[in-house]
């Protein structure tokens, strides 16, 4: 959960140390906003390149669940399963909802250990 926390909450240039090295949610929605097939792509690289660095046996999905009905905002699915050091495998399940530029919502779907 604080992987992808840091991951929600972060800009992209917040560090000097690391600049333009800090994996963003925000950044990637600025940039893809208007194209949701690659900001999908891109959001599965950078989910699995940042979960690899610390588990094993990482799958990410970031699927289209955008409403029908509500043609101006875009609702992606984010699924991210991983196996910890005990061999324990999690999941982070959850919809971000996206209008315009803007994310406007994050409803966690589960987080469960099993």
């Amino acid at each position: 959960d604080c992987i992808m926390a840091c991951f929600l909450a972060s800009d992209r240039s917040q560090s000097y140390l690391f600049n333009q090295n800090i994996s963003s949610f925000s950044w990637l929605i600025a940039n893809y906003n208007n194209q949701p097939d690659i900001l999908m792509t891109e959001m599965t690289k950078t989910l699995q390149t940042l979960f690899d660095r610390y588990f094993n046996g990482v799958k990410v999905e970031c699927t289209d669940a955008t409403d029908e009905t509500s043609p101006r905002q875009f609702i992606l699915a984010i699924y991210v399963e991983f196996q910890t050091s005990d061999g324990t495998i999690s999941n982070i399940s959850q919809l971000a909802e996206i209008n315009g530029s803007k994310f406007a919502l994050i409803n966690n779907i589960i987080t469960k250990g099993e």
